[in-house]
């Protein structure tokens, strides 16, 4: 069986929609970091870490499908790259997903 690849355009569209998620959520060092930068439209975002963002940063990864919720729960883990308030919203995909 032959298996369908993402053309161009559809791949150059998902990392756009991976760059404004982390831009929207203030990391854009990884944006950089991951040399992405021509897919950001905006390349400066607010660095503030609240609550409610880590929550929101939960809710978008959970809105973009199960590959993604998968990428929340391995970073939900991930103390040593995330702030507490973002691993602590990240864990509820482990369990009410």
């Amino acid at each position: 069986m032959h298996e369908a690849t993402p053309s161009e355009g559809s791949r150059a569209r998902r990392y756009a929609a991976i760059v404004r998620l982390l831009l929207r959520h203030g990391r854009s060092d990884l944006v950089s970091g991951a040399g992405l930068d021509e897919y950001a439209a905006d390349p400066t975002a607010d660095s503030a870490q609240t609550n409610d963002q880590a929550e929101a940063f939960a809710a978008d990864l959970e809105a973009m499908g199960a590959t993604f919720i998968k990428l929340g729960q391995l970073l939900s883990t991930r103390f040593d790259l995330l702030p507490q308030s973002y691993t602590e919203a990240l864990a509820r995909l482990q369990d009410d997903v």
